[in-house]
């Protein structure tokens, strides 16, 4: 499963490379302890990317909620005070062919942002996996 999902509004809340860094490997961990096996977590400054191999406990949306929500306090405890995630995210399901295109899809995207911002890769993301969506009311 490729999981995706942002920041409230956004907001550029990982400018700093390390603190990107840290928060995609707090996303690593938190889907490993709740039983599933991530095989990479990557993101850019106000967004997250997850492929995920998900385990039997619980569904993707049980998943993201349960991470956006550990992730958020733990982030706002390194003084992020106004820290949030935007509501939702999109989930797409990944053939087992298409997995490694995927991962370096996910591993590089600090290079893909600089020609693309969010907005555009999410949109895309949903055309191509054929999501129908009303874009006056994708960012609410």
């Amino acid at each position: 499963m490729h999981l995706v999902f942002s920041t409230k509004k956004r907001r550029a809340f990982f400018q700093e490379k390390g603190l990107r860094q840290e928060v995609f490997r707090y996303l690593h961990g938190s889907c490993s302890h709740l039983g599933h096996s991530p095989l990479i977590v990557n993101g850019y400054v106000e967004h997250a990317h997850i492929l995920v191999r998900l385990g039997k406990k619980m569904t993707a949306p049980e998943l993201v909620g349960e991470i956006k929500e550990s992730s958020s306090k733990w982030i706002k405890n390194l003084g992020l005070d106004h820290f949030y995630w935007q509501p939702g995210y999109g989930g797409f399901s990944v053939s087992p062919t298409h997995v490694d295109a995927v991962y370096r899809y996910i591993a590089n995207q600090e290079l893909h942002h600089q020609t693309v911002d969010f907005e555009e890769e999410f949109i895309a993301l949903l055309k191509k996996n054929r999501v129908d969506f009303d874009e006056n009311h994708l960012w609410t």
